[in-house]
Order: C-alpha cells, then sequence, then structure tokens
C-alpha cells in the first residue's frame, strides 16, 4: 500500500518535472533574443558531443540490461522511482543535445 502510495506520487512528480522543463526551455527559447544565441565551437563542441556519448552509452547499457532482465518489456519503467530515474537521464540528454546542436 505505501509503495503503490509512493510510486503514484514519484509518477506525478516525473510527469510535472517533464512539463516544467518543457515549459521552462520553451520560455528560454520564446524569450530569448537571438542575438544572445551561440553555437558552440571547438573543443567547447567536442567536448559537449563526448558527453552526449557518454550519456546516451552509459544509459542505453543501463535501459537494456533493465529490458533483458524484465524478458524483453519495459515493466522496470512501471515503477515510480525507474520513471523518475529515467525521466532525469532522458532530460539531460536531450538538455545535451539542445546545447550541442541548436544555436
Amino acid at each position: 500500500e505505501l509503495e503503490q502510495v509512493v510510486g503514484d506520487f514519484l509518477r506525478r512528480g516525473t510527469i510535472a518535472g517533464i512539463i516544467m522543463w518543457l515549459v521552462l526551455v520553451g520560455a528560454a527559447f520564446a524569450f530569448t533574443p537571438h542575438e544572445y544565441f551561440e553555437t558552440l565551437q571547438g573543443s567547447e563542441l567536442h567536448a559537449s558531443v563526448l558527453l552526449l556519448v557518454l550519456l546516451a552509452f552509459m544509459n542505453g547499457l543501463q535501459m537494456t540490461h533493465l529490458i533483458v532482465r524484465d524478458s524483453g518489456t519495459t515493466a522496470f519503467v512501471r515503477t515510480g522511482v525507474m520513471l523518475g530515474a529515467s525521466a532525469v537521464q532522458i532530460i539531460a540528454m536531450l538538455s545535451v543535445a539542445m546545447l550541442t546542436f541548436l544555436p
């Protein structure tokens, strides 16, 4: 019973966090003057690409391990803790990808 309550709370918190991130990123792009945007160059770009590759690789390995453990299903995402952890990692990868490829 407690596990169900905590799981529901974490799922709602995860959804709220994703919505909040989307709103804040949208607002940043909408309200920041275009002349303040810069593209990464040189070592900054290389470091950002490396970070994105490392995040994608490590999270891919972790998710693959969990999917194999659960006999090819994504049942692990049904728990609030795993859903929240996955959302945080996806937001991190999307933020780094935006930093890398968008102006």
